[in-house]
């Protein structure tokens, strides 16, 4: 991306990793199981402390800044 940026004329590019901050529950509801194991860990996580815990992971989020010269 940062190249993309340069190369289109832009300057003082920069470039930063996304740290995502969602609940545990909204975490594990993305996690590849098993239908069943899924539906388990769901509802265990569904209500409860547990479930409500942010949990911040750079899931690969990139952001991109840069500046146009006049």
């Amino acid at each position: 991306l940062k190249q993309l940026m340069t190369g289109a004329g832009f300057t003082g590019v920069r470039t930063a990793t996304v740290v995502n901050r969602y609940p545990l529950r909204y975490w594990a509801k993305l996690f590849p199981l098993p239908a069943a194991a899924k539906g388990r860990v769901l509802a265990a996580l569904s209500s409860g402390f547990p479930g409500s815990v942010q949990i911040p992971l750079p899931a690969g989020n990139l952001a991109v800044v840069g500046f146009r010269p006049d």
